[in-house]
């Protein structure tokens, strides 16, 4: 699933603040729709997959099972 091959360096400082974002992002879409009562289980895998993407394109690597879990429950 790999779509960048470029090994980013980043600080734990910033692993961080990207973890935190995408763990934001990820629970106001979970709230908007479990608001709207439209629940699927494609826009939920949608949503950590969205968050999988994001997270590689800004370092550079696949998350880890644990940081997923971190993040998302």
């Amino acid at each position: 699933m790999s779509t960048n091959n470029t090994k980013k360096s980043v600080t734990e400082e910033e692993l961080t603040k990207i973890k935190n974002k995408l763990e934001v992002e990820g629970s106001y879409k979970t709230t908007d729709m479990l608001s709207s009562g439209n629940i699927t289980e494609k826009k939920i895998t949608d949503i950590l997959k969205e968050g999988a993407k994001q997270f590689e394109q800004q370092t550079g690597r696949q998350m880890t099972y644990g940081e997923m879990r971190e993040m998302y429950g």
